[in-house]
């Protein structure tokens, strides 16, 4: 799911995306979102925050909160399992971005 976050803050698709994005990179990027959030995150904050102005001047009791969409929630994954997948990720995107020898 992150690396689908990633594609609409900076306006790429998928492919586009894993064909011109090294792994320091895309860890980077990762980081960056835990920290500070990417722009898509803080767009549904500020949308949520001015309806809820609106919505309070008219006499609603609502709050930014209850109009930030929330999705499905994701199980967490273990140490184990996170390593794992991340090398299996790892390995698959430094395949497609090996140089190709005739």
């Amino acid at each position: 799911m992150f690396e689908l976050r990633l594609c609409l803050a900076l306006g790429k698709t998928l492919q586009e995306l894993r064909d011109n994005i090294t792994a320091d990179e895309l860890r980077l990027w990762h980081a960056y979102e835990l920290t500070q959030g990417l722009p898509t995150s803080r767009l549904e904050a500020a949308v949520a925050l001015s309806g809820a102005a609106m919505c309070q001047t008219w006499g609603a009791k609502v709050k930014p909160y209850d109009l930030i969409p929330k999705y499905k929630e994701v199980k967490p994954l273990s140490y184990k399992q996170g390593a794992a997948l991340f090398a299996a990720y790892a390995n698959t995107h430094n395949q497609r971005c090996k140089p190709k020898t005739t």
